[in-house]
């Protein structure tokens, strides 16, 4: 990844942590340290395919749904 990726990257989960971090609250029925986790793992899955999506904000909650109903 270069730096400007990187930067991307950095700036979208910096402008999205609270609004992904609040559904996720949600799906984990309050738990805050699953909810932490299950953004983590969904901003991971979103990093390494963030050329083939265009929709990152929709790529993610997709992601965070499906991982909190496989658990």
């Amino acid at each position: 990844m270069d730096p400007q990726d990187q930067e991307r990257f950095r700036d979208y989960v910096d402008a999205r942590w609270s609004a992904l971090l609040r559904l996720a609250n949600l799906l984990t029925g309050g738990d805050r340290h699953e909810a932490e986790d299950l953004v983590e793992i969904a901003l991971m899955k979103a990093l390494g395919r963030r050329r083939h999506v265009e929709d990152p904000d929709g790529y993610v909650r997709k992601v965070m749904y499906r991982q909190q109903i496989s658990r």
